[in-house]
C-alpha cells in the first residue's frame, strides 16, 4: 500500500491541521522507506466521561496506592494450560487492548505516531510558538508525547488526546489480530463475561471489535479519556474504575496484559495479573512485577477454558 493510500485513511478524522500533520507524515514515511504494508454490542457506557468526578472519589480512598501484588507466588516459567484453568476459575477477563487483542499500529510504526501527534499540537498552536525539548522530540512513545503535551494545559491535553484517538480509530480497522485472540474472546464470552480496559481510545477499541463482530461479546469496553491522562495505567485508576462500573471485587477478575505497567496497575487494584510475552525476553522483563502467570500465546488461555 502506497502512502497516499494511508494520507486518505487519515485525512476525515485529522481536522483542520491536516496539511501540517501530512508534512510530518511524508517525511516520516520517507525516513522509514516511503511504504506501509499493507456498530456496536454490549457496551453501554463505559467510557471515562466524568472521570474528574471518579477521580476524586478514588484519591479520597483509604486503600494503599502503593504498587503492591496478591499474595501469590511469582512465575519463573511460562504458565501451562492448567496452570491457567486453576488460575482463572470462573473470574471475569478484563483484556488489555494493543498487545493481547492485536497489534493496533501495524501499518504506521509508533514512532510516526509521535512525530504526528508532535506535529500536529505545534499546529494547533502554533500562534503560541509551541516547541518541545529534546527528549520529547525524540520521544518514540506517543503515550509519553500525550503526558508532556497534557502537562502543558488542558486545552492542550485535550487537543493531544483528541488527535490520538483520531489515528487510533484509523488504525484499529486495519490492526493485525494477535494469533488466538479471537477465538480466545468468543469461547471465554460462552462462560463468563469479557471485558476490555486499556490506555488506549475507547472508540478504538470499539472499532476493532465491531470490524471483527467481537463487539456481541464484550461486556463492556473502558477506555482514556482527556479528563484522566495523569492517571493512565500503571496508575490503578482505570482498573479500579473499571470494577466499579462493573460491580465486582478484584478477586472476582482476572486482567491480561502485555506489558509491566499491565501488571502493576492489575496489583495496584489488588487483581491477578496475566502477563502475554509476545517478544523474546519478556519472561525475564515480567519477573520483578510478580505476576500470577506468563504466557507467550494466547492459545494458552484458549486451552485452558
Amino acid at each position: 500500500m502506497q502512502v497516499d493510500a494511508a494520507f486518505c485513511r487519515i485525512a476525515d478524522l485529522l481536522g483542520e491541521d491536516i496539511q501540517e500533520v501530512v508534512t510530518g507524515l511524508s517525511s516520516s514515511y520517507l525516513r522509514a522507506g516511503g511504504e506501509v504494508s499493507g456498530a456496536t454490542g454490549r457496551f453501554g457506557q463505559a467510557d471515562l466521561r466524568g472521570g474528574r468526578e471518579i477521580e476524586q472519589g478514588i484519591q479520597s480512598s483509604s486503600r494503599d496506592s502503593s504498587f503492591g501484588s496478591p499474595s501469590l507466588v511469582a512465575p519463573t516459567r511460562l504458565a501451562s494450560p492448567a496452570d491457567i484453568a486453576a488460575l482463572i476459575g470462573d473470574r471475569t477477563l478484563i483484556f488489555d487492548f494493543d498487545g493481547p487483542v492485536c497489534s493496533l499500529f501495524s501499518e504506521f510504526t509508533n514512532v510516526q505516531v509521535s512525530d504526528i501527534m508532535r506535529r500536529s499540537i505545534r499546529w494547533r498552536f502554533r500562534f503560541q510558538r509551541v516547541s518541545f525539548p529534546p527528549k520529547i522530540n525524540r520521544e518514540k512513545d506517543p503515550f509519553e508525547v500525550l503526558r508532556y503535551v497534557a502537562k502543558l494545559g488542558e486545552d492542550f491535553g485535550i487537543a493531544g488526546e483528541k488527535k490520538l484517538s483520531a489515528l487510533e480509530v484509523v488504525a484499529a480497522r486495519t490492526a493485525k489480530p494477535t494469533p488466538y485472540a479471537h477465538e480466545l474472546i468468543r469461547t471465554a464470552s460462552k462462560s463468563r463475561d469479557v471485558v476490555f480496559a486499556s490506555n488506549n481510545a475507547t472508540a478504538a477499541v470499539k472499532t476493532y471489535l465491531a470490524t471483527h463482530d467481537l463487539d456481541r461479546y464484550a461486556s463492556g469496553v473502558f477506555g482514556r479519556s482527556s479528563h484522566i491522562l495523569s492517571r493512565l495505567k500503571p496508575d490503578r485508576f482505570l482498573l479500579e474504575h473499571t470494577l466499579s462500573e462493573l460491580g465486582l471485587s478484584p478477586d472476582q477478575v482476572v486482567y491480561i496484559g502485555d506489558s509491566t505497567t499491565d501488571v502493576m496497575a492489575a496489583h495496584a487494584s489488588g487483581i491477578r495479573a496475566i502477563a502475554y510475552a509476545n517478544k523474546p525476553g519478556k519472561l525475564a522483563s515480567f519477573m520483578p512485577y510478580e505476576p500470577e502467570a506468563v504466557v507467550d500465546s494466547m492459545s494458552v488461555l484458549l486451552r485452558a477454558l
